[in-house]
């Protein structure tokens, strides 16, 4: 944009105050006239931002009165859609920001409910209508294409334009395209394209004609566009050229079952190698087997060229060649074959690339794309390369990468100098220092990948050589052996055994007891103890067990190890040795002490006198002739552990103690009984099963929820998933369990196979979150396809706009075995009048096509993984493959397969790196997507939080918290979240990654901060990880039942009238609102302000549950004004506000949707102040 004079810059400032103060519609209405008329002062860039915003603020302020929008903006909105730039302006800027109003006067339109925008629409296409006939011009065709809609009168003069032969003949026709064209009509537009083919002014016509409805019928139009393109004037052909590849290619992208068209289009593009190749989409949409041949011979042709590109170039050719995916794409990487190819990849893959630092650049990502390429053609790496390509690279990072890439495939015998670097000890291990700077703290995390690296490597390499230098390991983190370490030895003594070596058991016991350090002995006897439980010891070296228990000199973590192996492994043990195991059952170290009592159990060795000392450590205590927890909500995570030990052996006598510790116990703490209730499957007593389906309720809200436990409820009582499925309280939840439940619910469906399977997944086919809806035709498809597609055809007949949308969408999970891409077409969704429709359709065939590719190449993939002597290079062609057009079903058929097969460690190598790129593709892809989608799984939790910096500054926000539990004590959990900054201040205040974490009622946690963004619109974006225990919510308790008694006490002494269902119903919204979450721990006297700020949320959640069930009540709305303002009284806090606001607070209260609006929460947070202060009190508004 041009420069600012001082003087526009003093006209704007006014306005800049003006505009954030502008509330009323009155105000936004002449805020919109006064700066069109100093549309000259500010100048008219500026001006156009202005009314971006203000169209913003007059879309909200005209919520409630639809019926004068199409006024405004034809008096107020489009002066400033005709506005020209101003003459010295020569940036894109105003261009997109005209684009943007245009988009706004879009959303302002279709904002409303169907009924109601109707009727916007109709009036804001008559005043547009109206200037078509009077003053045509560009910018008003182009506003029709962002509504993009046309009733039959709009239509009619469009199509007159469109076949006339005025200055607007063209952009009519794509204004007509844009709002969508029937099969006939579509063929009338291209026939008019193909009649003014070459005439300078159709060129745009053309390319928008061609880009969305040619293919697969009318390819010669597209294939004749781009001969014409390529025949321009050298002057003309540069940016023509670009945009007549991208939309041919599109076009032909569209025509996945005609081979004969994708190679004739890729024989022309071919042509212009250079150019084409520059691009990641032309090369990947022609599914032509010759893509990747020409790709590689022109990537060949680059690297005899001596230029300072070169390595640029390369990189790029490589990278193209990471996305050519399709199945003619595989059958050619397959069939090629070229020693000077492979030679130059070799070379590349081979030499140092003396890159330093933790940023990524062309030249550390050059080396492993060449490292993949040569592996997929089938190169076999022998020991010289590895050293070179390994030990000799300068960068830790890329050397991980290349480790990790050789790891897949077979190596017999590894270099010696990659076996002295695994297992000499560094000068200086990675050690953690409160003054380290940012350089230092880089080096550690380079030097630490280039050892996880080396670790991988070698534990993939199966020889004795492998197994004696990772015995030898050198590298330690904070003092301490990594468990990759402790993995990688594991894998290579039970690899040894099976090839045959008889004293590998031998050898970790020697390195046990007289091993050159503690670390390593240690790390030796936690290997010995997991082949022990494995099954690969046997005699009288299980023996040696009992005496390491013993051994106060090695560390209680490692004899908890050995105490697991002793458990787990049937041996004889001499009563007096049980004696000495007794005795540790009263160590002072926790895991020691509980792991003492596991061999008790397992080993069956319990008599009356230890078995009551047992029973009364895991707070278990006979009422009314039950085993029963005395305190549930006290009880650890070791004692629940021992309780599921119990439970499996006697799960008739354990019963009522497992279901009161479901009921009550913390999450962590009833987690650890999942497995053993899932392992008495069946059998189990009903009261169990009843309580963990409580739980599971009480778990999810409107702000929490927990994905893992539905698939466990399906498993064990399939009926008491349906009811949770048959009612209606599910609908309440969070988007993750609404989502989790239907996915669960395929288990059952599938069991149970009732007639109706859409009946029971319509309620989540109605869901207003796409996510939910997707589950939703997923297992309808995945059940009953027949059943699927009768819904689409009648919903699509519906004439209704929602239905008609779920129809579109659905149609994506439609088998492309059964139903072909012309039976989809002829619902023609693709011309339907509604752009909502339209949206919903696209890019459906594309997905379709991807889902069939993708399932062939996962089937393909999992049986070579079976197999121990696979291809490699076609198992990394088809995990590439994978992972670009995989999606979350998918990433759940690897995980599945991977924990159910038995696979070489190169299968799990590939396998693993094939789930790291697709979730960091399915991640991307969804962030693309128009409706918002949650990855998170596990528990979920929303709250309002603090992060706290090592400075002391406070930066309040939003969080998302999520909870991967253990299932076991020996496992570890993780915890995470992401939060919004809205003020956007965390990015630059932020010294260090290590932050602590605040939340209202809870304890104070440490995090490691990890990825942050930052968008002017949607504030700081912050993902983080925890350092420390997980920040967990106060257990419900009698103080919070006797809260939620008050506030329906508050409801019974207000007299609402209401019938004996609807209070039910209110009481059943608002208890797990209060009882399974953190308000009643906020309701106390003196609280800070992040715990209002909390309290404002739950308070706000209360209003928007009930407002359903009161808005039809006399005088409604000074009703729920006097429940707000009671809730807030409980912390000792006031509404003010002004008689102009009372209409708002009403209209906030009562909206219908799903969720507690946005807005209600910063509402009560501007109006709610500590009661002596405040403006004007509930109170004086009652006397009024």
């Amino acid at each position: 944009m041009a420069e600012q004079s001082p003087e526009a810059m003093e006209a704007q400032h006014p306005f800049d105050q003006r505009l954030e103060s502008a509330n009323t519609l009155n105000e936004v209405r002449q805020l919109f006239l006064d700066v069109f008329e100093a549309r000259d002062a500010v100048g008219c860039g500026y001006a156009i931002q202005y009314a971006n915003s203000l169209c913003s603020a007059a879309a909200s302020a005209t919520r409630t009165h639809p019926e004068v929008v199409s006024e405004m903006i034809d008096r107020l909105v489009l002066p400033f859609v005709e506005l020209k730039k101003d003459s010295d302006d020569m940036s894109l800027r105003f261009s997109i920001d005209q684009d943007y109003l245009r988009k706004n006067i879009s959303q302002w339109i279709y904002q409303y409910s169907y009924d109601e925008m109707c009727l916007v629409r109709e009036s804001v296409l008559t005043v547009l209508e109206e200037k078509l006939r009077t003053k045509p011009q560009d910018c008003f065709f182009w506003c029709i294409s962002r509504i993009g809609y046309r009733n039959s009168s709009v239509a009619t003069l469009l199509w007159k334009m469109a076949n006339g032969s005025g200055q607007h003949a063209a952009i009519a026709a794509r204004t007509l395209i844009a709002t969508g064209l029937d099969e006939a009509e579509r063929d009338l537009i291209l026939d008019r394209v193909q009649s003014k083919m070459g005439k300078a002014q159709f060129v745009e016509l053309a390319e928008l004609a061609i880009q969305e409805i040619v293919g697969p019928k009318r390819m010669d139009i597209a294939m004749l566009f781009l001969k014409h393109s390529f025949r321009q004037k050298e002057s003309k052909r540069r940016l023509g050229q670009g945009l007549a590849i991208s939309v041919v290619t599109r076009a032909v992208d569209r025509c996945d079952d005609d081979a004969k068209t994708h190679d004739e289009v890729w024989a022309l593009l071919s042509k212009r190698g250079k150019e084409v190749s520059q691009s990641s989409e032309y090369g990947f949409r022609c599914n032509s087997a010759q893509v990747v041949n020409d790709y590689f011979v022109s990537f060949a042709a680059e690297m005899q060229q001596d230029n300072a590109e070169r390595g640029h170039l390369n990189y790029i050719y490589l990278s193209r060649l990471q996305e050519f995916v399709k199945p003619a794409h595989l059958r050619g990487s397959r069939k090629f074959k070229n020693q000077e190819v492979a030679e130059w990849l070799e070379k590349i893959a081979d030499r140092d690339t003396g890159h330093r630092g933790q940023f990524t650049t062309t030249s550390s990502e050059l080396k492993p794309l060449a490292m993949a390429a040569l592996l997929e053609l089938g190169f076999q790496p022998d020991q010289a390369f590895i050293a070179n390509a390994v030990a000799g690279e300068s960068s830790g990072f890329v050397s991980q990468e290349v480790a990790k890439l050789l790891a897949c495939s077979r190596i017999s015998e590894l270099p010696r100098e990659i076996l002295d670097l695994v297992s000499e000890r560094p000068a200086v291990n990675v050690e953690v220092q409160s003054d380290d700077t940012a350089d230092d703290r880089a080096e550690d995390s380079e030097h630490f990948s280039r050892q996880l690296g080396l670790i991988e490597l070698t534990q993939s390499c199966r020889s004795r050589n492998a197994f004696e230098a990772m015995l030898e390991f050198g590298f330690t983190y904070e003092g301490r052996v990594l468990m990759a370490t402790i993995d990688a030895l594991s894998e290579l003594a039970i690899a040894r055994i099976e090839e045959g070596d008889d004293d590998v058991a031998e050898v970790l016991l020697e390195n046990a007891q007289h091993g050159g350090d503690r670390i390593h002995r240690e790390t030796a006897l936690s290997v010995f103890c997991r082949l022990c439980w494995s099954g690969y010891v046997h005699g009288s070296q299980l023996s040696d067990l009992v005496r390491f228990a013993q051994d106060e000199e090695i560390e209680a973590h490692t004899r908890g190890e050995v105490l697991e192996a002793i458990a787990r492994t049937k041996f004889d043990v001499s009563e007096s040795s049980k004696t000495e195991l007794w005795s540790l059952t009263n160590s002072t170290d926790e895991t020691l002490r509980w792991r003492a009592f596991e061999v008790f159990i397992m080993r069956d060795w319990l008599d009356e006198n230890s078995e009551r000392v047992l029973l009364d450590r895991i707070q278990l205590a006979f009422t009314e002739g039950q085993l029963n927890v005395a305190e549930p909500e006290s009880l650890m995570g070791w004692q629940a552990y021992l309780l599921g030990v119990l439970y499996q052996q006697d799960f008739q006598r354990f019963a009522t103690a497992v279901s009161s510790v479901f009921l009550q116990a913390r999450a962590d703490v009833f987690y650890q009984l999942i497995r053993p209730v899932r392992r008495v499957g069946d059998t189990n007593p009903a009261k169990v099963i009843t309580a963990l389906a409580s739980r599971i309720l009480s778990l999810n809200t409107s702000y929490s929820t927990d994905t893992g436990l539905f698939s466990v409820l399906a498993e064990l009582s399939p009926n008491l998933l349906l009811d949770f499925v048959g009612s209606a309280s599910w609908q309440d939840w969070r988007v993750e369990g609404r989502a989790a439940l239907c996915e669960a619910a395929e288990t059952v469906l599938r069991q149970l196979r009732p007639r109706d399977t859409l009946g029971w997944m319509l309620p989540f086919i109605k869901d207003p979150s796409f996510q939910v809806r997707r589950s939703a035709y997923r297992v309808l498809s995945r059940i009953d396809h027949e059943q699927l597609f009768t819904s689409c055809r009648l919903w699509a007949g519906s004439k209704d706009r929602e239905w008609e949308r779920r129809s579109a969408e659905s149609t994506e999970w439609l088998p492309t075995s059964l139903f072909s891409d012309d039976v989809l077409r002829s619902m023609e969704f693709q011309g339907h009048r509604e752009p909502a429709v339209r949206d919903a359709f696209d890019g459906v065939l594309l997905r379709r096509r991807q889902r069939q590719w993708t399932e062939s190449y996962t089937e393909k993939l999992f049986s070579l993984c079976r197999s121990e002597s696979f291809d490699v290079g076609e198992a990394l062609r088809l995990a590439r493959a994978i992972a670009k057009l995989g999606d979350d079903a998918t990433l759940t058929q690897i995980k599945q397969f991977v924990e159910s097969s038995a696979l070489s460690i190169g299968a799990r190598n590939i396998l693993k790196r094939a789930k790291k790129h697709l979730e960091k593709q399915w991640k991307q892809t969804t962030a693309k997507w128009p409706e918002p989608w949650s990855h998170e799984e596990g528990e979920i939790d929303l709250v309002d939080g603090l992060f706290v910096l090592e400075d002391g500054t406070k930066i309040s926000g939003t969080m998302t918290l999520w909870r991967n539990h253990r299932y076991d004590q020996s496992e570890k959990y993780s915890w995470g979240g992401v939060a919004v900054d809205l003020s956007g201040k965390l990015g630059f205040h932020r010294k260090s990654r290590e932050v602590r974490l605040e939340i209202a009622g809870r304890p104070t946690s440490e995090i490691l901060i990890g990825n942050v963004q930052s968008s002017s619109w949607k504030g700081t974006a912050v993902q983080f990880h925890g350092q420390s225990a997980y920040p967990d919510r106060p257990l419900a308790t009698t103080r919070q039942s006797a809260i939620f008694d008050q506030v329906v006490k508050l409801f019974g002494e207000m007299e609402l009238g209401l019938t004996s269902e609807q209070t039910d119903r209110v009481a059943n919204r608002i208890q797990p609102i209060l009882e399974a979450s953190d308000l009643a721990a906020m309701l106390k006297p003196n609280a800070s302000q992040s715990e209002r700020s909390l309290l404002h949320q739950e308070v706000g959640t209360i209003l928007h549950a009930i407002g359903r069930e009161l808005r039809d009540i006399p005088m409604c709305g000074i009703v729920m004004w006097q429940i707000a303002s009671r809730l807030l009284a409980f912390e000792s806090l006031e509404l003010r506000l002004v008689p102009s606001e009372f209409d708002r607070f009403v209209a906030l209260v009562t909206d219908e949707d799903e969720n507690p609006p946005d807005e209600l929460l910063l509402w009560l947070r501007q109006h709610a102040m500590p009661s002596d202060s405040a403006e004007i009190s509930a109170q004086s508004l009652r006397n009024d």
